[in-house]
């Protein structure tokens, strides 16, 4: 008997269908990976299976089932899986699977007593330790937004472990995470199907995080399962042109996404980032994020700066755009300081796009009428009056250089894919004309071709306005096939 079985089914949202006839099986003990780009149907078939109230999406035909009992059957759903019990689900964004504003330990004592199980601090702490989480006092202590990405995924995944779930589902864990700590969530992930016996049912649009853990593939493009077969049959050997065009887009050292960029040794310093250190108090100790950090850029130029999670980067780029101010050091556009320009002024200067592209943009609001507002309020400040019809018809032009439908700005936040929110949130940004675009982690949500796409996009918009980018990532690879130089951060 499988674990899971997912026969025929499509997906609709409104009258746009999402998922057409995808077969899907999962096996007792099993590791299965959908592989995808952004928007192809993956997560659709995750919320579909997961049965949650609140999904906008419609099961029109096709039947689920969990170890043989029937969840859906022709386009009806029969029942609604036991959360935690059932299924367990880690998302995305790992400090989504908590409250940001309540300690750890309250939040694991509700969960596993609405779940029927005992708190017992004993085997809290074993299930930190199998998943490489050594200090459990101090993170049952903590809120979410004290953990780094990477402990909070793995304390998501400690207390997966603890419910023990008939079936475990993961939406693109390790998007947010460096190497590093991918490698740790990967190990966490591979104990709860040797240990705890959990099957895994992941989607990813990471080909590496796919070949490292899955046993089986399955390939999905515009709704469809194009390929199916085990991780080496498939990654090594597709059959599928989509396939093959996939992994043949992934970065590799020494190939430069733009080999024709300009060189910028004569142009002139815009930005001079001189000694700057910045401190925070965390639990009454105080923790260094950055300490005596010195650089410039030039005008034009992409830098990239790369480093592991809590080595200081994102709270680098706030240091930049103003958002906070250093404790110590200089942050200078053109000679000068930061904190002497005015709100008009850096508002025009510097955009920053956010790793998580969700909550940059007002939920309740389409993306069509976030984006008109920011482009009307740069137009204001520069003294430029166009119709809301221009700036559309603009929106538009330039969104399909980013793999951006025009229908797709219709839609709120909520429904649109990872990667269709990030591609709209950098849409957003180089629309307002920034002399400086800050780039956090921008590609994360993104498969290998839509990000090639974006970076290649961006490059070419510093060749033709002279925008300069401070591009922050965990891909070493493709920072050096897309950046001029690269700054690494590191706290040791």
């Amino acid at each position: 008997m499988n674990a899971l079985d997912i026969k025929n089914l499509e997906i609709q949202y409104g009258h746009q269908r999402a998922v057409c006839g995808a077969d899907i099986s999962l096996k007792e003990n099993g590791i299965v990976c959908l592989l995808g780009e952004s928007g192809s149907g993956k997560s659709s078939v995750l919320k579909a299976v997961m049965g949650l109230k609140d999904y906008r999406g419609r099961i029109t035909d096709g039947s689920i089932e969990i170890y043989g009992e029937k969840i859906v059957e022709n386009g009806k759903r029969l029942l609604f899986p036991a959360p935690g019990k059932d299924l367990g689900l880690i998302q995305q964004n790992p400090a989504s699977a908590f409250n940001p504003i309540r300690i750890i330990e309250k939040q694991f004592k509700e969960t596993l007593s609405s779940n029927g199980i005992a708190y017992d601090k004993d085997l809290i702490f074993e299930a930190f330790e199998k998943v490489g989480l050594s200090d459990g006092e101090r993170i049952l202590k903590s809120c979410p937004y004290e953990l780094s990405g990477g402990m909070c995924q793995r304390t998501a995944i400690a207390l997966i472990m603890l419910l023990k779930p008939r079936i475990l589902l993961c939406d693109e864990v390790t998007s947010a995470l460096d190497k590093d700590t991918q490698k740790e969530v990967i190990t966490s992930l591979k104990k709860c199907r040797e240990e705890e016996g959990i099957p895994l049912f992941l989607v990813t649009h990471d080909l590496g995080f796919a070949r490292e853990i899955a046993d089986e593939i399955y390939v999905m493009h515009e709704g469809k399962i194009v390929e199916h077969g085990t991780t080496d049959e498939v990654l090594s050997a597709p059959k599928d042109a989509y396939t093959k065009e996939l992994i043949s887009a992934v970065p590799k050292k020494g190939v430069r996404i733009s080999p024709d960029r300009k060189k910028h040794d004569d142009t002139e310093v815009f930005l001079q980032i001189e000694d700057v250190s910045k401190s925070y108090s965390v639990n009454g100790k105080e923790i260094k994020a950055l300490e005596n950090i010195s650089f410039n850029v030039k005008r034009s130029e992409i830098v990239g700066i790369i480093g592991k999670s809590g080595a200081g980067k994102s709270t680098l780029l706030r240091m930049i755009s103003g958002i906070e101010k250093p404790d110590s050091g200089k942050v200078l556009y053109n000679g000068t300081d930061v904190g002497d320009l005015t709100d008009n002024d850096r508002f025009e200067t510097v955009k920053t796009v956010f790793q998580d592209a969700y909550a940059s943009f007002n939920p309740v609001l389409t993306v069509k009428h976030s984006i008109l507002d920011a482009m009307k309020l740069s137009d204001k400040r520069k003294g430029i009056k166009r119709r809301d019809r221009e700036r559309f018809d603009e929106m538009v032009s330039v969104g399909k250089n980013f793999g951006l439908e025009s229908g797709l700005f219709a839609r709120r936040p909520s429904n649109l894919s990872g990667g269709q929110c990030q591609r709209m949130a950098i849409l957003r940004a180089v629309l307002t004309g920034p002399s400086l675009l800050l780039c956090d982690e921008i590609t994360s949500a993104l498969d290998v071709t839509a990000g090639r796409d974006v970076v290649k996009m961006i490059s070419d918009l510093c060749d033709r306005s002279g925008m300069t980018v401070i591009f922050v990532t965990h891909d070493r690879v493709l920072a050096e096939n897309f950046c001029d130089r690269i700054i690494s951060c590191s706290r040791e």
